[in-house]
């Protein structure tokens, strides 16, 4: 198993979509490396997903942690096939303050 780590502020809001039953959300953080920002995908399921995009907004810095995944697809314009490198989170901390969850009122 390869794992990896990234700490980076989100690109954009996270959105949880229902996938089959399942909660998922995939997002981008930008991390900075001296001069050079490397953008890195990531996915996050269920209760993960929720908490993360619950208490984050654009620009929250966050540490991930998880799994090194691939998927593929091929480009109906021109036939080549292109490989995605992602995390597969299963652990996070929020770096930056969290935002406070939306009050409803009962």
């Amino acid at each position: 198993m390869i794992r990896l780590i990234a700490v980076g502020r989100l690109t954009e809001k996270m959105e949880v979509q229902d996938v089959n039953g399942k909660k998922v959300c995939n997002f981008k953080l930008a991390c900075r490396d001296n001069k050079e920002t490397e953008y890195v995908r990531c996915t996050a399921w269920n209760e993960v997903a929720e908490t993360m995009a619950k208490y984050t907004d654009r620009g929250s810095m966050l540490y991930v942690e998880g799994r090194y995944k691939t998927s593929s697809y091929v480009d109906g314009n021109t036939m080549q096939r292109h490989e995605r490198i992602f995390i597969n989170i299963d652990k996070f901390e929020f770096i930056t303050p969290q935002k406070k969850a939306e009050q409803t009122l009962v």
